[in-house]
């Protein structure tokens, strides 16, 4: 199973897929990754089957919050787009409370932890995005972000760099908004101003569409 952009990730790593020898399928995650994938390989991609989200969960009733309240959970590494975040801070307009989750055992998240309000590790990342006005994303690459599609399934819009599979997940001011790479013409009056209200998530693959694949 194909989780990355392999054309992003070509463009700035060294690595090479190397086909395991007993390997006979191949599935990627988006349709950026497919066309990605089979661009850099040799091979095709035999189906796309989005991330699954834990259906077992349910929003929340939102709360509305007094100040712009921000989430990320995420793994703290520099492809997922920290020292962007960083820059993003410096340039919102309003007042607004912005918390991270994740896990800070690495060397580059002790370093990057003290520029955020850092909240450590959450057996329930859900109700904390359902307390957000949005979760913020600016990722270098994503073959198909899970804690978007968990974001959305909490009723919670996404603040997302472009990259391309999130152009599957996300419509810009319908259920959150892309802001560019270089950070710069960023629409906030609408960020703040006209926040997207969601409606009941649904997935783009169910546990059927593999089981009519293995058969």
């Amino acid at each position: 199973m194909v989780h990355a952009d392999y054309k992003a990730v070509l463009d700035g790593w060294n690595f090479k897929y190397v086909k395991h020898a007993k390997t006979t399928h191949h599935v990627c995650v988006s349709e950026t990754v497919k066309k990605a994938f089979e661009e850099v390989t040799p091979y095709k991609c035999n189906a796309v089957f989005y991330n699954f989200i834990d259906d077992s969960l349910q929003p929340v009733t939102k709360q509305k919050n007094d100040i712009l309240r921000l989430v990320t959970v995420s793994r703290i590494s520099k492809e997922k787009g920290f020292e962007r975040m960083v820059e993003f801070q410096k340039k919102i307009p309003v007042p607004f409370i912005w918390e991270v989750w994740g896990d800070d055992s690495s060397g580059y998240a002790k370093n990057i932890v003290s520029n955020f309000n850092f909240k450590g590790v959450t057996k329930t990342p859900h109700l904390e995005i359902s307390k957000a006005d949005y979760l913020v994303q600016l990722s270098d690459s994503e073959g198909n972000s899970c804690v978007i599609n968990e974001s959305l399934q909490m009723k919670t819009p996404v603040l997302l760099t472009p990259f391309p599979s999130g152009f599957e997940q996300v419509e810009h001011g319908k259920n959150g908004y892309f802001v560019p790479f270089d950070l710069n013409s960023i629409d906030f009056d609408s960020i703040i101003n006209k926040i997207p209200r969601l409606k009941k998530y649904k997935e783009k693959t169910n546990v059927k569409d593999w089981i009519n694949f293995f058969k």
